[in-house]
């Protein structure tokens, strides 16, 4: 026997009690259990790019973003809805850096925006944060890391400062930044 989604023409999601008992309370009909809940997920604005994790966060910073939905129980992202349809394998970017999504998994943050004042020119200081953040207008050397110019911070600010916890070196020796650390504003002018 076949398990139980609807009552007569009635989806079982649609009903809230089954007799005086809330529906909540009732595990089975009869002999058959009643389906678990559908997933449950977390909106996150995410930049995306399917090659490299510079272009995610590039995305992002010039506010080509897009609501992706993450389901907790099974590491699922979709790019439409909570379980709908699945994102596509890449790099997804917000202000906490960067994740890979493949296999069905999106990770951890891996690494922060490429931030490292060796990979900008035309750096231009515009104001300190409220925490005395110094922040820049710049552009990437690399157009891989970003094309145009760019507001936020330099990483080697970030260690004079003390403020470790927000730069990550990368495995090419190059600084990153977690933004969601700080109050600067990675984005494209």
């Amino acid at each position: 026997m076949a398990d139980i989604t609807k009552v007569m023409v009635v989806e079982i999601g649609d009903i809230a009690k089954l007799g005086p008992k809330d529906k909540s309370t009732v595990a089975k009909l009869g002999s058959k259990d009643i389906p678990a809940a559908g997933p449950t997920c977390t909106i996150i604005e995410f930049g995306y790019n399917n090659k490299t994790p510079s272009n995610a966060c590039s995305h992002y910073a010039s506010g080509e973003t897009a609501n992706y939905y993450h389901d907790e129980t099974n590491g699922t992202l979709y790019s439409d809805s909570c379980g709908g349809t699945e994102a596509a394998d890449g790099y997804y970017a917000n202000g906490d850096g960067y994740r890979q999504y493949s296999g069905g998994t999106l990770s951890e943050p891996l690494g922060g925006c490429r931030s490292d004042r060796r990979l900008k020119h035309n750096i231009l200081f515009k104001e300190y944060s409220e925490s005395d953040i110094p922040i820049y207008e710049f552009e990437y050397i690399n157009e891989s890391d970003g094309i145009g110019t760019y507001v936020g911070t330099m990483a080697q600010d970030l260690i004079k400062l003390g403020m470790h916890d927000a730069v990550t070196l990368d495995a090419d020796g190059y600084y990153s930044v977690h933004y969601n650390k700080i109050d600067v504003d990675f984005r494209k002018v």
